[in-house]
This record gives structure tokens, C-alpha cells and sequence, in this order.
């Protein structure tokens, strides 16, 4: 059950990253492309997590460095990758939350001063949604 949670999981989280890169008219082509990939339903119900957890760090570094996103979609979508990496591999928080939450609080800084403790807080809530039951 886990394991497909984690399956389902790593599509929609692809669906959605192809779905900012190449439009929201393509979400249907993509999902249909991602689930009749075979390599994703391997590693997600394999013993080897670490291709996974890579998986979620690569996709919470995806809306620090892309610009055009807004900053709440940047803290939701860091905050779900957090979460997703810390509940496949908890040791996970090592490559996620301290470089990535000192890189996060930088572009927040960066791009809107006063809402510091807002945008913190959506990263985090999203976090705590994802992994507060490991």
C-alpha cells in the first residue's frame, strides 16, 4: 500500500513538473506517458529507495531555481518534495531541509522581504502534510 502511495506519488509530481515546463494543455499526454513507463513503477516497489529520494531533491531545487514561479507555488512544491523525500528515506532531511531551507529562506529574502514567516510557514505545512505520520 505504501508503495503504491509512493508510485502514485512520483507521477503526479512528474505530471505536474512537465505540466510548468511544456503547458497545462499537455498533463494528459504526460500522465499517460509517465505511467506506461515501466522504470517508475520498478523503483517505486523496489528495495533501493535512493533513486527516489534523488528524484525529490532534484524536484524541490526545480522552483528555487526557476523564476517565473511565484513564491507560494515555490513554497508548496518545496515543501511536497521535502515531505516526499523525508517519508521514502528520512535521512533524506540532510540534503533537504538544511542546504535546501538556507536556499529557500535566501529567495524568499530575495524576492519579498515581509513575508518571510508566510512563505516559511507553506513550505512547512506542506511538509508536515506529506511526512508527519513517519
Amino acid at each position: 500500500m505504501v508503495n503504491s502511495l509512493f508510485w502514485l506519488a512520483i507521477i503526479l509530481l512528474a505530471r505536474e513538473i512537465f505540466s510548468i515546463l511544456f503547458g497545462s494543455e499537455h498533463k494528459i499526454f504526460s500522465t499517460i506517458l509517465l505511467l506506461s513507463l515501466p522504470i517508475f513503477s520498478l523503483i517505486s516497489f523496489s528495495i533501493t529507495n535512493d533513486l527516489i529520494v534523488a528524484y525529490f531533491v532534484l524536484a524541490g531545487v526545480y522552483p528555487l531555481i526557476k523564476p517565473e514561479l511565484k513564491l507560494p507555488h515555490k513554497a508548496l512544491l518545496l515543501g511536497l518534495a521535502a515531505g516526499l523525500a523525508c517519508s521514502t528515506k528520512l535521512t533524506s532531511y540532510i540534503y533537504m531541509l538544511m542546504p535546501m531551507g538556507i536556499w529557500f529562506v535566501y529567495v524568499i529574502l530575495r524576492e519579498e522581504r515581509g513575508k518571510l514567516f508566510s512563505r516559511a510557514l507553506t513550505a512547512v505545512a506542506a511538509f508536515l502534510v506529506i511526512c508527519v505520520h513517519f
